[in-house]
């Protein structure tokens, strides 16, 4: 019985990253063709569809009344996020930092870290909370598209070469379509496969959404970072990170809160969210020094991470 389970949440795992792939490339193509700058594109149209397994996932959980999943996804994943693929991209190939990353998109994610814990200590994230999230992510997607009303013609190019041109609007049409039946099919089969895993093994919700889950719904940032620095592509490996944690905190928990109040697991509050502020706070320092994530650096990121896990597990 455990086999099938197990073979059914790596069906989801495969539907939600198929799915994303094919909304992301879709929906850029349909953007383009629309006369959608590339920038406004990666902002919109990429940057939600990296974050949509992470929101299928936590609506779902949270709406068949698995709060512990639900949020356990979204923390465990931006904690993956910055352990994980930081850590893995970073021993494969030290990383160059833009100065803009540095200056804008960095800051953002620590401040809105701290908004996250700051409403996360009250023990629920209510639907007020949930509308702030969503308030902050529309002010700093504004902000970004008015900063980049011009792209250079690399940023254009790199644009081309990765999703190409089409004047084919149905068959992008019917991708982003199959790409949402695909994402929803995965979510669903993904959150029960983890229930039934957890109730199988005594293993807490939280532990499952912060691990398994959050492992999982991580593989679409994870081949990008890891494909992107095998290009000797580093902005793209280290801004997708940066962006894909800032969309989990606002994109994802801030509508699953408004659509269902999530309850906070004081296990969370003791280990997770302090350790997310940390290793979200050690982002600046570490990219900061020389403008780089050096190995030994991502080597730390890993190691931190384990420990966090290690933690999460033992207690």
């Amino acid at each position: 019985m455990l086999s099938l389970t197990l073979l059914l949440a790596a069906a989801g795992f495969v539907g939600l990253v198929a799915g994303a792939e094919m909304v992301v490339r879709g929906g850029a193509r349909l953007a383009r063709a629309l006369g959608v700058s590339p920038v406004v594109v990666g902002l919109t149209v990429v940057a939600i569809g990296t974050s949509a397994p992470e929101f299928v996932v936590s609506i779902g959980a949270a709406w068949r009344g698995n709060p512990d999943i639900a949020i356990g996804n979204v923390v465990g994943s931006n904690l993956a996020n910055i352990g994980i693929i930081l850590g893995v991209a970073g021993l494969v190939r030290p990383l160059p930092v833009s100065l803009r990353l540095l200056r804008i998109e960095v800051p953002a994610l620590m401040a809105s870290t701290v908004v996250f814990a700051a409403m996360a200590y009250d023990g629920r994230f209510n639907r007020v909370e949930g509308g702030v999230l969503v308030a902050i992510l529309c002010a700093l997607t504004a902000f970004n598209i008015r900063a980049a009303r011009r792209e250079p013609p690399p940023v254009v190019a790199e644009f081309a070469h990765e999703f190409g041109a089409t004047n084919k609007a149905g068959r992008d049409l019917l991708l982003v379509a199959a790409g949402l039946l695909l994402l929803l099919i995965g979510g669903y089969l993904l959150v029960e496969s983890a229930v039934a895993i957890a109730r199988g093994l005594g293993i807490s919700e939280l532990i499952i959404g912060l691990t398994l889950v959050a492992i999982g719904t991580s593989l679409p940032e994870l081949a990008t970072s890891v494909v992107a620095v095998l290009r000797e592509e580093p902005d793209i490996a280290v801004g997708n990170v940066v962006g894909s944690n800032l969309f989990n905190l606002l994109a994802v928990l801030g509508p699953v809160a408004i659509i269902t109040p999530i309850p906070m697991s004081p296990e969370l509050l003791r280990i997770q969210v302090p350790a997310l502020l940390v290793l979200t706070g050690l982002l600046w320092p570490t990219l900061r020094s020389g403008h780089t994530l050096s190995r030994w650096e991502a080597g730390g990121l890993l190691t931190a991470y384990a420990i966090v896990i290690g933690l999460s597990t033992a207690l």
